[in-house]
């Protein structure tokens, strides 16, 4: 279990704070990430490889950042054909690193191989676009909100997107939802500026 966590405005405060509310989340490590666009973390809990070399966010070539939440069940054979179709040496044995080469050679699509449970986040610097995914169980939560004007955010805890001064005010749609049936269908939750993105 990690934590990944996004905003769509360069401001390390807000992203740290995230990080530190979700240190339950990932034991092993925290890091960020911040250009003049945006502010990226991760809590981790490494699984595959040393903190050191399964860190994130994740850097490839100074021109994408993964940031990444789970397991990837497939990502020796994955592994072996990033090599054998892309010519890479690959650095660690962790799922991370092949999860960052295979989107950074293959686009998107590739997440169309992954077999596993995850929640993740692609930052393209030149395209300036993030995509989020999540795996079609929805084992991995992901949480985002549109609701502070034109800004993004995204997160792995409700709890991390409130520090950054949303609305919370209760959605009562989901609410009535959630007392007839014992759950929220996505993509809605129990706060009204915060939705959680659907599985697959």
């Amino acid at each position: 279990m990690c934590g990944i966590h996004g905003i769509s405005w360069p401001d390390r405060s807000n992203i740290i704070k995230m990080i530190r509310l979700s240190e339950s989340r990932g034991p092993d490590g925290e890091d960020y990430y911040l250009d003049e666009q945006v502010a990226f973390g991760h809590n981790l809990l490494s699984i595959t490889d040393s903190p050191k070399l399964s860190g994130q966010p994740y850097k490839v070539n100074d021109s994408h950042i993964l940031c990444y939440n789970g397991e990837i069940y497939n990502y020796k054979e994955l592994k072996k054909e990033i090599e054998r179709n892309h010519n890479y040496k690959f650095r660690t044995s962790c799922d991370t690193e092949v999860l960052a080469y295979g989107l950074f050679f293959e686009g998107v699509e590739f997440i169309k191989k992954i077999d596993g449970m995850y929640a993740l986040s692609w930052y393209d610097k030149k395209a300036l676009t993030i995509t989020l995914a999540r795996d079609s169980a929805g084992a991995k939560p992901l949480y985002y909100s549109h609701s502070k004007g034109s800004n993004f955010c995204f997160s792995s805890s409700i709890k991390s997107l409130l520090s950054l001064g949303l609305d919370r005010k209760l959605d009562l749609r989901a609410f009535y939802f959630y007392k007839s049936f014992g759950y929220v269908a996505g993509p809605d939750t129990l706060i009204n500026s915060i939705k959680k993105l659907v599985p697959g």
